[in-house]
């Protein structure tokens, strides 16, 4: 596995390094436009961007990744843990974030779920079930061969219930799917999100309905 590591702290940016060089190959870079540089150059499995560059700033740089289509999981080091911050580094497109200081142990799990969910994502092999059918590598469900019109977390709760089809799951389970590790996320938030699933497989005439199994989860199953 191979991380891009862009930090301009440099006593960091070797400690990680040697901390982490078991487990990974890290290509460290101090600045916005050498990162672009060895992106171009190389595949990486991980980036890691602090916000406050010299040239520029990690938010700025992420947006410009996800623009140019580059699907490489972000992790994104913040010094500030204002919630407004949290809050742009997730819309720029990065996939968690962590907040100055921070322990390597933390580091490491969070790069282990980081890697779980890319390995899923990017499965060649469509999963189906009754008339779903998940395409991962392009981000969408088709229902009956017609692509269903889900937003991103949407997609993500309804490819962890077909992963789940016909079988009990926690609303736990669902957040760890579709959320970030720090996520605060309520129930009411999970209930809402699921009975926008409800209504669009509905309207696709989908034989797929989601049961409520109160105060536990949910169950993806065949209609009649």
């Amino acid at each position: 596995m191979r991380l891009l590591f862009v930090e301009d702290d440099q006593r960091l940016a070797q400690t990680l390094s040697h901390q982490l060089k078991k487990q990974y190959v890290i290509d460290v870079c101090g600045s916005i436009a050498t990162a672009e540089l060895a992106a171009e150059a190389n595949t990486y499995d991980v980036l890691i961007l602090d916000i406050s560059l010299p040239d520029g700033d990690g938010i700025s740089f992420a947006k410009e990744l996800r623009l140019r289509a580059i699907k490489t999981p972000i992790l994104m080091l913040t010094a500030n843990g204002e919630v407004f911050q949290k809050i742009s580094a997730l819309d720029s497109g990065a996939d968690d974030y962590m907040t100055k200081p921070f322990s390597v142990d933390e580091l490491r799990a969070r790069l282990r779920a980081l890697l779980r969910r890319k390995e899923h994502r990017q499965s060649e092999t469509p999963q189906a079930f009754a008339d779903l059918t998940i395409h991962p590598t392009q981000m969408n469900i088709l229902c009956n061969n017609s692509p269903l019109p889900l937003q991103k977390k949407d997609y993500m709760l309804l490819e962890c219930l077909i992963d789940h089809a016909e079988r009990l799951i926690s609303k736990t389970q669902l957040i760890e799917c579709a959320w970030d590790m720090n996520a605060e996320v309520s129930d009411n938030a999970i209930d809402t999100h699921i009975k926008t699933i409800r209504k669009i497989l509905v309207r696709a005439k989908s034989c797929v309905t989601i049961e409520t199994k109160k105060g536990v989860g949910f169950v993806l199953k065949k209609s009649g």
